[in-house]
């Protein structure tokens, strides 16, 4: 009987070894899955924002585009100005003396 016993505790402790060791599996399966998933789930984060930072890099360079564009035109437009101020006070007008 005592021996019976024994080797009867023995089969159900190895199967409860084997069990805890299928749910440990089981677990540990589930971590990797769920660690592929989050791991993607970054990846594509990543994707997106490196598309948005390309994007609005893009639209930066194009906002000072379009500044540097609009400052050239002021620019030519002042030269343009002052070109005609200076030929309606030039020497040949009296334009210098008139303010003394």
């Amino acid at each position: 009987r005592p021996l019976l016993r024994g080797r009867l505790e023995r089969c159900t402790s190895v199967e409860r070894a084997r069990k805890i060791e299928d749910e440990e599996y089981m677990m540990l399966q589930k971590q990797r899955q769920l660690d592929g998933k989050h791991e993607a789930w970054w990846l594509h984060k990543s994707e997106l924002y490196r598309n948005k930072d390309a994007r609005s890099e893009e639209s930066r360079l194009s906002g000072l585009k379009s500044k540097i564009q609009n400052l050239l035109q002021s620019e030519s437009e002042f030269l343009k100005q002052s070109e005609t101020w200076r030929s309606g006070f030039g020497p040949s007008s009296g334009g210098a003396s008139q303010f003394s």
